[in-house]
């Protein structure tokens, strides 16, 4: 990988595909792979991890606690301003 490709992707923040890209350019040449496929490898590769990361974020937002929240919410009950609050029946 050369330095430009390595900064742009640190840059764009495409950390999977900096991670595997030696080890999947490695496995192209061995297999035989086409380029196509191989960039299909990545951007695969980069989408799961999103994907993932997604739902990490998700789950540990369920976990915590709401910010300002304390104790239960309170009810309101919305009046008109010609409502006296008699039962009519």
């Amino acid at each position: 990988m050369t330095e430009e490709l390595e900064q742009l992707l640190k840059n764009l923040k495409l950390r999977r595909i900096l991670e595997i890209y030696n080890e999947q350019l490695r496995a192209a040449d061995k297999d035989d792979i086409s380029y196509s496929e191989f960039v299909t490898r990545l951007v695969r590769a980069q989408f799961q991890a999103k994907q993932e990361g997604a739902l990490e974020w998700r789950m540990e937002s369920l976990r915590r606690p709401a910010i300002g929240i304390s104790g239960p919410t309170p009810t309101y009950r919305a009046r008109c301003s010609s409502c006296t609050g008699t039962t009519i029946g």
